[in-house]
């Protein structure tokens, strides 16, 4: 039986598609709902989340870096993340990720 609360406030809402998509395990659409209910523009990386869980959760809690570049590559190939190189105003070269709540195809 599944029950959901009264939506009030800050809540995302996702594709079915998307939260059901077979080719990512559970981490990375964990990953994937937790980056796309944060606010535009909003920036993180895998080695970012991975210390923050082991900040909240404990060292041997929390997921290590390798599992969250893991899940980042997941989601890289199944078209949820772009990567695009982009310069800033100074000139420095920057990576910079596109994230989608459904996938996109290959630029």
């Amino acid at each position: 039986m599944v029950m959901r609360g009264k939506h009030r406030q800050e809540f995302v809402i996702l594709p079915n598609g998307t939260v059901r998509d077979e080719r990512l395990s559970h981490m990375a659409r964990g990953i994937l709902a937790d980056i796309l209910s944060r606010p535009e523009g909003w920036k993180t990386t895998a080695d970012d989340l991975a210390d923050r869980a082991r900040r909240l959760r404990g060292v041997k809690r929390g997921s290590g870096r390798e599992a969250y570049r893991a899940a980042f590559r997941e989601l890289q190939d199944a078209g949820y993340i772009q990567r695009e190189r982009m310069q800033d105003g100074r000139g420095h070269w920057q990576t910079v990720l596109i994230v989608y709540d459904q996938p996109q195809e290959a630029p």
